[in-house]
């Protein structure tokens, strides 16, 4: 069955707690596409696998057509940058989820790993302050996973 409208924060639904457009279980941020239900915390885990620099989660389902949720992190240096990379791909990788594309790893100062329904990007921390992508995507609700808020501010 689908879940009923959004009341709001907060509401109820039989499959977890439904904010902005995202049902949050106990596993982490469930989205539907096309008929299919995935999880992000797979992608989440292994952004975390490294030593990153706040973790923002958007869902930009309804706002653009090339993806469901953007994922964006930062890292210290162009070589952790590409570190940061590597780790999610090959992390992913080990669930069978490969991406669509790599971009950027070679120079190091913003990464983005398409993997169809989820983009992650991994910026150069003052690269991703000259892009703001979080201004960019204001309108776009903000996901907290469980495990998200349980490590604050995203620092792994």
């Amino acid at each position: 069955p689908d879940p009923p409208a959004d009341k709001g924060k907060g509401a109820d639904t039989l499959f977890g707690t439904r904010t902005c457009g995202a049902i949050h279980s106990g596993t982490g941020t469930l989205f539907m596409k096309n008929g299919l239900e995935f999880d992000l915390k797979k992608y989440i885990n292994a952004i975390y696998g490294k030593k990153i620099i706040e973790l923002v989660a958007f869902d930009v389902r309804g706002l653009t057509s090339i993806a469901d949720a953007f994922l964006i992190c930062s890292g210290q240096s162009h070589r952790h940058v590409t570190a940061i990379a590597e780790h999610i791909r090959l992390e992913l990788k080990k669930d069978g989820i490969n991406p669509l594309s790599v971009e950027g790893k070679r120079r190091g100062h913003w990464v983005i790993l398409d993997y169809n329904h989820v983009v992650i990007h991994v910026f150069y921390e003052p690269v991703r302050a000259v892009y703001d992508l979080e201004g960019f995507w204001a309108d776009a609700p903000r996901i907290e996973t469980e495990d998200m808020i349980k490590r604050g501010t995203g620092n792994g």
